[in-house]
């Protein structure tokens, strides 16, 4: 689990899928680009920022949430070794939180916290390039759902979520679009 604590650059494969996201993402015209300080992050966000000739914003709390004692396990090793917790925080993210880790309720804080940031800004699009936990506890917070539906919003890697903001409500236009 690449958490916020391990720092891990983009493989083969996520390079090809954030390069592919460009013929996707060429008709936005964004107006700023935020990523998470994490090197996966950095490195899509290069990618995406060079075709629309932008800079990034670096913000740390778009950063993954903290796995704690779990940060660089997988999760067959999480299920092996942590067999009791891992089944308790996958069926009650909302109340259980790894040793030493972040919690659900904490990473959704966090993201309403930049969120209103980043929206204060008034730019007309924006682009964040960030990580699963940060974009669940986004949608969660935006739809006003229940942080223990947490692990039932799939975000697959190198996808787009997109969310519109009108009139001081956010709409979700799609999610988890994956481009090949």
């Amino acid at each position: 689990m690449c958490g916020s604590r391990t720092d891990e650059s983009l493989n083969a494969n996520g390079y090809q899928q954030i390069k592919s996201l460009i013929s996707f993402l060429k008709n936005y015209n964004p107006d700023s680009i935020y990523t998470s300080p994490l090197l996966r992050a950095k490195q899509s966000a290069k990618i995406i920022s060079d075709y629309f000739n932008l800079t990034t914003n670096e913000l740390d709390d778009l950063r993954e949430i903290d796995f704690g004692d779990w940060e660089s396990l997988t999760f067959n090793e999480i299920k092996s070794k942590y067999r009791e917790e891992y089944l308790k925080w996958m069926n009650s993210p909302d109340k259980f939180t790894p040793n030493n880790g972040e919690s659900v309720k904490e990473l959704s804080s966090r993201l309403k916290k930049v969120m209103e940031v980043i929206l204060s800004t008034n730019h007309n699009t924006i682009f964040l390039i960030t990580h699963g936990g940060p974009i669940r506890a986004t949608l969660i917070n935006s739809l006003k759902i229940s942080l223990s539906l947490y692990w039932n919003i799939k975000v697959p890697h190198g996808s787009v979520t997109c969310l519109e903001y009108k009139d001081s409500k956010i709409y979700l236009q799609y999610m988890g679009q994956v481009v090949l």
